[in-house]
């Protein structure tokens, strides 16, 4: 802004873009104004103002300011006087910024009762986050645009307003500036109603601020900034056997069968529970192998394949009984070869490591076709089937089967 002097007054110079001609120069006469709450008795006050425009530029001018023009700023908050400063929109301010909220958020638009744990799996979001804006009175078709650094401010990026991810102030422009709706809602076909800032990188703390713009001369101040810090990615697992949903033990595991009778199909004595939690966006899949491709006596086996054993006279075999998990951030989800549809159907195991869950977006999504996602507190319940014929030697026979997760990077 750029100040002149025109006999003691002060021209103050707003150049932005647009095309309206507007011109004021009204002296107002001397009386009493007043209102149900004061009187300013014999004001003597005189304004002249005026707004001009060509194809690339806009100017409001105005004169009658004070001589003392100045604007006052501090950490909290900033006060202009002038003409100007009545056309500005509201600072906004940040109303939540968050990464590793966990059953609680102090985002309006978030699920009651959770937080970006839920949102994101395990220990939070090592890559994306979750803002959102107090518009302070602002109207609704307001614009905004968002500051992003994570050193403290020593480099400042912008969030994309089609990505919402950061980028520099050389690509930066005012087609990036988008309502409230738009950065927190959707935007046409993307939906940022849980995540809306992509891009992060792991155990880094952001800050960000907002700017408001709502039609001519109206780009507002920075508002406060806001903080909150990325996690890393994480996956844990872990084993639980008994005959209750909700045992916990430690390893070492082991179950039994009881007497395997030829013709009989015979469950294993405790039901295998693996827990699986991840906030890898890509998410991850668990699998399988054992020991001897079936039950080995060392010198017989009773061979592991897919099998339904109400038909085949005998073989062994892994079933999945049932998967949960919370609900917010994906889907826990056993491959069809161990989740079969028949009573006694059964998974063969391998030497080599097979597919046995993975955490996927869709409720009802098959493995390694739907889109893959983080999962929280995921359980997958399993049993082990075997069924013997007289052809099998009577022995001992036992069998060590292992259980690997692997995220998909």
């Amino acid at each position: 802004m750029q100040k002149f002097r025109f006999c003691g007054l002060i021209f103050s110079l707003f150049v932005f873009v647009g095309f309206v001609l507007l011109i004021n120069l009204a002296p107002v006469s001397a009386a009493d104004l007043t209102s149900s709450h004061y009187r300013l008795k014999d004001p003597k006050l005189s304004t002249a103002g005026k707004e001009s425009s060509a194809t690339n530029y806009m100017i409001l001018g105005n004169m009658g300011a004070s001589l003392d023009y100045q604007k006052l700023t501090s950490p909290n908050f900033g006060f202009g006087i002038g003409h100007g400063y009545t056309f500005m929109a509201h600072v906004p301010r940040v109303r939540c910024f968050e990464t590793t909220t966990d059953g609680t958020s102090t985002c309006s638009g978030l699920p009651s009762g959770e937080g970006m744990v839920q949102i994101c799996g395990e220990t939070g979001c090592y890559d994306r986050a979750r803002f959102e804006i107090d518009p302070m009175n602002n109207p609704s078709d307001t614009r905004y645009t968002v500051l992003i650094t994570d050193d403290n401010w020593a480099t400042v990026y912008y969030l994309d307003g089609d990505t919402h991810m950061p980028e520099t102030a050389a690509t930066h422009d005012i087609s990036d500036y988008r309502t409230l709706t738009q950065w927190q809602v959707a935007d046409g076909s993307r939906d940022w109603s849980k995540v809306n800032i992509l891009g992060l990188l792991p155990g880094k703390t952001y800050k960000i601020r907002i700017k408001a713009f709502s039609g001519n001369f109206t780009e507002s101040g920075l508002s406060p900034e806001a903080s909150a810090t990325t996690s890393l990615p994480t996956i844990s697992m872990d084993l639980d056997v008994g005959t209750s949903d909700s045992v916990e033990n430690n390893p070492p595991y082991s179950v039994k069968f009881p007497a395997l009778v030829p013709g009989t199909v015979v469950d294993s004595d405790s039901f295998i529970y693996l827990d699986i939690s991840t906030n890898v966006v890509s998410g991850i899949s668990v699998k399988v192998k054992d020991a001897n491709a079936g039950l080995s006596s060392g010198s017989s086996l009773i061979p592991s394949a897919d099998l339904n054993l109400d038909v085949a006279s005998a073989g062994y075999g892994l079933k999945v009984v049932n998967v949960s998990q919370d609900p917010e951030a994906g889907y826990l989800r056993a491959t069809t070869r161990y989740s079969p549809t028949a009573a006694n159907g059964v998974g063969g195991l391998s030497t080599s490591f097979l597919d046995l869950f993975c955490s996927i977006e869709s409720s009802s999504g098959t493995c390694g076709v739907d889109s893959p996602a983080p999962v929280l507190n995921g359980r997958g319940k399993m049993v082990l089937k075997a069924k013997v014929d007289e052809n099998i030697p009577t022995g001992t026979y036992t069998d060590v089967i292992t259980f690997q997760s692997f995220a998909n990077w």
